[in-house]
């Protein structure tokens, strides 16, 4: 059996949307955004993982 922290498919919410502010993150720099040098940790980016979670 594949442990949960490996799957590809996530169980947990927050899981989920750490995923999908990650994919949105290549998605814009796919696009020719340009970022810092850790993209992850800018605001927006934690604030749209919070917003998909559904906390204000």
């Amino acid at each position: 059996m594949i442990p949960s922290r490996l799957s590809l498919v996530p169980f947990s919410p927050a899981q989920r949307a750490a995923m999908e502010a990650i994919a949105e993150v290549e998605r814009r720099r796919s696009r020719g955004a340009v970022f810092t040098p850790y993209p992850y940790t800018r605001r927006n980016i934690i604030a749209d993982m919070f917003r998909r979670l559904g906390v204000e």
